[in-house]
């Protein structure tokens, strides 16, 4: 049926049973603020009016956004974005807006379509119009994409995410476009923006899961049909012209690999299909032939429609993604605040606080720049200790690594590097000097040696030359070189510093893993070059800070099965810092700074040649102990429900972590109430305390990473954080078939693996089996109210409002 193009009925929302929930702005999303029915939405897309009075219009706002979008203002037009009101399509929620919450369904389901090509979401719309239960389509807030709101028969609230499905392939098939599956979540939000050509239709028909013409079309379409139908899709976002085919065929034929079409069939499809003057069918052939045969072992490990990526900005969603069903929010599940840097300031040695920490700066840069000051504090002691067993031994060197897009504070760790290069120059001068008066006596006794090839001249023995020894270098570094410097400098530890970590991505035999991992636990590390032969470093010394963007820290990391990762501090900083207005200089502050330079570097060189000169080794009072060990054993319970062995490892070797800065931090606190006179001193529980409050912080960073990295080489994205928010949306009391079916939908796993990680979560007292299959929270707080069918939560908006006069 076709409808009017005009909103015209103000009263009821015609196709839902439920209105939709509104809320003030994407920003202020977690409670509801009224409620609008689709022809009020209507209303508000089309004439782009305000709906708070006060408010900017959604013309205006809709208008700068897009200008910005366009200008390449990517924090502008992100800034808009979460300013907007939005709805819930899916949901009413009155309270709170997740799906553990009491909400009702509206009757509506809404399909997104991202990162459109010119001309396409006009297209897509015009399409939509010929579906007789599509309620609404519009453009979406940068006008690269295409929201359609359907309007769908009763179903049972456990089916939504397989009838969405069901009807978002239905859909698609007709408009010729991949809808965003994220969309699926019943709290999603779908940003209200102006549209002036907003299409709606309130007589349409509700949508019927039993449509013959949704089985005849998709569900019985065969192989060759589902791949042209991909290809149609790789046609309209990829470049074929001349000097780029080639790669992209390759790019292509490995794509269907891994999405587990068989070979004969691409090589019926493409060489016909791709072939070109100057691009025969026999290359197309002959690449597509290699690729399936080089990646024989990749095939079919991504069984899903190939889209590929061109835009990543977002589109009027709150979240985008084309792999998962739903990603839950970062900030949502890891809550934890950034520690206060402030109280540590009395444990460091004069000035190196005020010349690392910058009072303007965010909170996450400046405990950065603490954890960098900490680490290269650590890197000037060589020879301070604590046992933590009969073979387990703490010592102060640390990984810190900092991630951050372009501009985002990563560069503070400079300023501590600051700090160690006063004390590795001095070291290195003076050696420098040294191993060039070993060169000198060794060209003495060659010459002597030379006048007198046949009697003894007196010369003496063979003056041993070596190289000078170097406390820090760069991670562009191969792991052969990196061994060499730590075997000629046994005594000091080695400080390994980067500021950009793509230079060690550059490195012919990175990665660097195996000599750091053993280098982390003062394993012995060696390597065998022609030139130098086998070189070993027995009791290595290693200390690393390093700084990239979360690409580079990533690549760098490779995946969790590698175990560097459980052995690394990383520190993710926020993408939006505050401008810093320039500082005037004047001649008395010019002399100010270099007064207190000079104080700081005399005071870091007291500090450094202290340390070389003392072996100090501490040791744990039984309330220490105490403290580290409820912290620890709760820590594994909290985490628990997030399902990660290789969180699991991280927190275990956090112990030994907690235990080495908690001993910088002692050592500087002795120095400067100039008690270093003795070798042995027990750890402060105050200190160790300190250092606690800052792990779950830690941790939860740590989550991000984690959630980020493939389980191996060849896998995809962790799920971490994703496994946390399942265990939330878990019911007090569920069964093991329920739990299935949660586990699957979010997470897509086995049942095997929901069964373990339940067996699990039990063992670690998070869970209780009441009977078997059946499974009950501990301590939860009560199970979901089910919402009554005659509730009103909010009334509508009132019709009085300037959009409806």
């Amino acid at each position: 049926m076709m409808a009017n193009n005009n909103c015209v009925k103000a009263n009821v929302n015609s196709v839902g049973q439920e209105p939709f929930s509104l809320f003030e702005s994407c920003a202020n999303s977690s409670k509801s603020c009224g409620s609008l029915s689709t022809d009020d939405l209507c209303k508000f897309i089309k004439y782009g009016d305000s709906i708070e009075p006060k408010g900017k219009s959604l013309r205006e706002l809709t208008t700068n956004a897009r200008t910005l979008l366009a200008n390449e203002d990517k924090a502008g037009y992100e800034k808009i974005k979460k300013s907007m009101p939005a709805i819930t399509p899916h949901a009413f929620f009155p309270c709170e807006r997740k799906t553990s919450a009491e909400h009702k369904l509206t009757g509506m389901m809404m399909l997104d379509y991202d990162h459109l090509e010119a001309g396409e979401p006009e297209r897509i719309i015009e399409e939509s119009k010929k579906i007789e239960s599509v309620a609404l389509a519009c453009l979406s807030l940068s006008g690269k994409g295409v929201h359609l709101i359907i309007g769908y028969t009763p179903i049972p609230e456990e089916q939504f995410s397989q009838r969405y499905e069901e009807m978002a392939r239905y859909i698609d098939y007709i408009v010729g476009a991949k809808h965003d599956p994220a969309c699926k979540d019943k709290a999603r939000l779908m940003i209200i923006n102006y549209d002036p050509n907003v299409y709606y239709n309130p007589e349409a028909v509700p949508f019927d899961f039993s449509l013959s013409i949704f089985n005849d079309k998709f569900l019985n379409m065969d192989k060759k049909q589902r791949l042209l139908n991909y290809l149609d899709v790789f046609d309209n976002k990829t470049n074929m012209s001349e000097g780029n085919r080639h790669n992209a065929i390759v790019s292509l034929a490995g794509s269907l690999n891994k999405a587990g079409f068989d070979e004969s069939l691409v090589i019926e499809v493409l060489p016909s299909r791709y072939e070109r003057p100057g691009f025969t069918a026999a290359e197309i052939e002959r690449s597509t032939r290699s690729i399936y045969k080089d990646d024989a072992s990749r095939h079919g490990i991504n069984r899903k429609e190939f889209t590929p990526e061109t835009d990543k900005w977002t589109n009027g969603q709150l979240t985008s993604s084309t792999n998962d069903l739903e990603e839950p929010d970062e900030d949502e599940v890891l809550q934890t605040p950034c520690p206060n840097v402030e109280n540590v300031r009395e444990y460091l040695p004069y000035g190196m606080y005020d010349a690392v920490i910058e009072d303007d700066d965010s909170p996450e840069v400046k405990f950065a720049s603490l954890l960098g000051l900490v680490t290269c504090l650590g890197a000037m002691m060589p020879e301070v200790s604590c046992p933590l067993g009969r073979n387990e031994v703490a010592r102060p060197y640390l990984y810190l690594f900092v991630s951050g897009p372009a501009a985002s504070g990563k560069s503070c760790i400079k300023r501590a590097s600051g700090i160690f290069y006063i004390h590795a120059d001095k070291i290195e001068s003076e050696d420098q000097a040294k191993c060039a008066e070993l060169a000198a006596q060794y060209k003495v006794w060659e010459r002597c040696t030379k006048r007198c090839k046949e009697e003894d001249c007196g010369c003496g023995n063979e003056p041993q030359k070596r190289d000078p020894i170097k406390l820090s270098i760069s991670t562009h570094v191969s792991e052969s070189k990196l061994v060499s410097h730590m075997a000629n400098n046994p005594f000091y530890p080695t400080f390994l510093f980067d500021s950009e970590l793509e230079r060690a991505l550059d490195t012919p035999d990175f990665p660097l893993s195996a000599p750091l991992r053993q280098a982390y636990e003062r394993e012995a590390i060696g390597s065998h070059t022609h030139a130098h032969g086998d070189i070993s470093v027995r009791k290595p010394k290693l200390a690393m800070c390093v700084a990239g963007t979360q690409a580079q820290v990533l690549n760098f990391l490779k995946n969790k099965e590698d175990g560097l990762t459980s052995r690394v501090i990383v520190l993710f900083l926020p993408e939006e810092q505050d401008y810093k207005p320039i500082c005037p200089s004047t001649p008395d502050r010019d002399h100010e700074y270099k007064e207190k330079r000079e104080a700081l570097n005399g005071c870091t060189l007291t500090f450094a040649n202290l340390l070389c000169k003392k072996e100090l080794l501490f040791w744990l009072g039984g309330e220490t102990c105490k403290c580290i060990d409820d912290y620890f054993k709760n820590a594994l319970e909290s985490y628990a429900p997030y399902g990660s062995d290789a969180l699991r490892a991280f927190i275990l070797r956090s112990r030994n972590r907690a235990v080495r800065i908690a001993m910088i931090l002692a050592v500087c606190e002795l120095y400067n109430k100039n008690e270093l006179s003795g070798s042995t001193y027990q750890l402060p529980v105050q200190t160790v305390q300190l250092v606690l409050s800052w792990t779950d912080y830690i941790i939860e960073q740590q989550i991000r990473l984690l959630s980020k990295l493939p389980e191996t080489e060849m896998a995809g994205n962790g799920k971490e954080i994703k496994y946390k928010y399942v265990y939330d949306l878990l019911p007090c009391e569920f069964t093991l078939a329920k739990a299935k079916e949660i586990y699957k939908e979010r997470v897509n796993v086995t049942g095997k693996t929901v069964q373990r990680q339940l067996e699990s979560l039990t063992k670690k007292g998070l869970l209780e089996k009441v009977k078997h299959g059946t499974y009950k929270k501990v301590n939860c707080p009560g199970s979901i109210p089910q919402f009554p069918d005659n509730r009103q939560a909010f009334p509508p908006l009132s019709t009085n409002h300037p959009a409806f006069s």
